[in-house]
């Protein structure tokens, strides 16, 4: 319900209980911009329901379409059309597609990125796979704390085959990614500015995660005493 409020009116939530939300790091549901300025200019242009299920298939696009694609270069059609079929079937995506909580957009663009980065092509389309694999991965991080570790392991192994398989261009290829990574966040501050009236969303996530830690570590040393 936090999530749905930030899509149908931030700007109350704001108003209203930024005092009392702002020392618990309560606010940063706001800050997950990835996946709420996608869905509150989905609810501003097509209402409640039918912006929801417009973000869903704006998500679904995003999961299957480079997934087939990658299948059916690789493996052909059939294995492509497999894809089509797994993707919204499975028991982990159907869920996450069900509600407003920010991993239905992780998922969403955690698959297409992989999909991405591992797509044969030709070396004058490599540099357009990489940047849009850098554009999802983006907005994976700045959608949810998960979307950090999954953007994180994705970059490492895709470097780490990259080392072993082929070293051409690499260093190219990472500063592409970084830069990408800056100028799409640099669009969400803006877009965030707009839609929600706040610019900086990554120091209400820093907040959220030191808080957290705070939290895990006081439970850990309260289980340890009571052991």
């Amino acid at each position: 319900s936090m999530h749905t409020i930030y899509i149908v009116d931030p700007h109350e939530m704001y108003i209203r209980y930024a005092a009392a939300f702002t020392p618990t790091a309560r606010l940063r549901e706001g800050a997950q911009v990835g996946f709420l300025v996608l869905a509150r200019l989905a609810y501003l242009a097509f209402g409640a329901v039918p912006g929801f299920f417009a973000t869903r298939y704006l998500f679904a696009l995003i999961a299957i379409v480079p997934a087939y694609l990658l299948l059916r270069r690789l493996y052909g059609i059939p294995a492509g059309a497999l894809a089509i079929v797994a993707l919204p079937s499975s028991p982990v995506v159907i869920p996450a597609w069900g509600t407003d909580y920010p991993d239905s957009a992780v998922i969403s663009y955690i698959a297409g990125a992989v999909a991405c980065l591992a797509m044969p092509c030709r070396d004058r389309w490599r540099s357009a796979w990489l940047g849009l694999a850098g554009v999802l991965l983006t907005l994976a991080i700045w959608s949810h704390g998960m979307g950090i570790v999954l953007a994180g392991t994705t970059i490492a192994v895709y470097a780490a085959v990259r080392l072993l398989r082929t070293r051409r261009h690499l260093l190219r290829d990472g500063i592409l990614l970084a830069g990408l990574a800056v100028l799409v966040t640099l669009l969400l501050m803006v877009a965030s500015a707009h839609i929600f009236g706040q610019f900086d969303f990554i120091r209400p996530t820093l907040a959220a995660a030191a808080r957290c830690r705070r939290t895990w570590r006081r439970r850990l040393q309260n289980r340890g005493r009571r052991s």
